[in-house]
């Protein structure tokens, strides 16, 4: 790599400017699947949280 900083800073908006574009662009064609993931998201954190209610009370009852 050089050491030229003109070159570097250059180099990294236009690879900065890539991504964002890229990253702008998918979010426009995947923006209405979003609500559904965030839903699914939530119910897998209540599932979650019921398993781990059920083991802690399945675990209390075993104990002396």
């Amino acid at each position: 790599m050089t050491n030229n900083r003109c070159l570097n800073l250059g180099l990294l908006l236009l690879i900065t400017s890539g991504l964002v574009w890229l990253g702008a662009t998918l979010t426009r064609h995947v923006d209405w699947l979003l609500p559904y993931v965030a839903g699914a998201g939530a119910v897998l954190i209540l599932i979650g949280a019921v398993i781990e209610i059920k083991a802690s009370r399945s675990k209390k009852l075993l104990a002396p």
